[in-house]
């Protein structure tokens, strides 16, 4: 029974701890860099003006879905989409719109793991 109240209180200070990181899509082809560093459990919002969208690559500099992936619809919802970071490593993401991938409407996100403090 410790190890399942530990675990619960290891994942209730790990999203005490979690953060809300901003990316731009648009004006233009292009996302801005991300607000700060990015951790497991932070959230990332994609604010997106213009006709765009925003969508997980299947690998770094690829303009093609990950299956499973993360997709939001054109514009957002009413201009956002978050996404929530469940995992380390990198997370690819692109414009699926027309050609805006090709013309460099790409970006990766690198995610630490997340620290739990004693």
């Amino acid at each position: 029974m410790k190890v399942s109240i530990c675990a619960l209180v290891a994942a209730s200070v790990a999203v005490v701890n979690a953060a809300t990181i901003s990316i731009t899509a648009g004006p233009g082809d292009n996302f801005s860099s991300p607000s700060g560093p990015v951790n497991v459990g932070d959230t990332i919002e994609w604010t997106i003006s213009g006709h765009h969208d925003v969508a997980e690559a299947d690998g770094p500099g690829s303009c093609k879905s990950k299956q499973g992936g993360f997709k939001s619809p054109i514009g957002g919802v009413q201009g956002k989409f978050t996404y929530v970071v469940k995992a380390a490593g990198p997370i690819h993401f692109y414009c699926t719109i027309a050609n805006h991938c090709a013309v460099g409407m790409k970006g990766t996100i690198n995610v630490a793991a997340a620290s739990v403090a004693p």
